[in-house]
């Protein structure tokens, strides 16, 4: 098995996600994961990228294998999208890339700027609250694929 860029990001279009939490009170986390029965598959992301890798127990059927999940957030999720995504195909997850890291760069210019004032924060919220509704949106799946949730 190879851990090239090439092949990870392959692999990630495939088998990976990001992921995008915004809650009232906080500036809101972007998380990649990536996750396979194989935990081989999912090693070469936390020896390229850290993070940390869980698995996945549970059985709701005997079919059900162990799940193994590479996954890194915050800040740590910077390297892994701007690396992965310069060999993505799919215009889906170059968007979300794209998206990803405009939250991650504007949470960061707010942390610098002070965020402790309401002015600030209120102004973060507006400014990021469409980011992550469009990524979550992107995120969906199926009939609810149109619609997203935040706050």
């Amino acid at each position: 098995m190879s851990n090239s860029i090439e092949w990870m990001a392959g692999f990630f279009e495939g088998e990976g996600t990001i992921s995008a939490n915004c809650w009232k009170r906080t500036a809101g986390v972007i998380e990649v994961s990536a996750a396979n029965c194989d935990r081989s598959l999912v090693e070469p992301f936390l020896q390229r990228y850290g993070g940390c890798i869980e698995i996945n127990n549970r059985k709701r059927s005997k079919k059900w294998r162990k799940v193994w999940k590479w996954k890194c957030g915050a800040r740590k999720s910077v390297r892994p999208i701007s690396e992965l995504m310069l060999f993505f195909t799919s215009t889906r997850n170059k968007r979300r890339a794209e998206l990803a890291l405009q939250i991650q760069a504007l949470k960061r210019t707010w942390q610098m700027a002070g965020r402790h004032t309401k002015e600030k924060g209120e102004e973060y919220r507006a400014k990021v609250y469409p980011l992550f509704s469009e990524l979550q949106r992107l995120n969906l799946k199926g009939p609810r694929a149109g619609v997203a949730k935040h706050g």
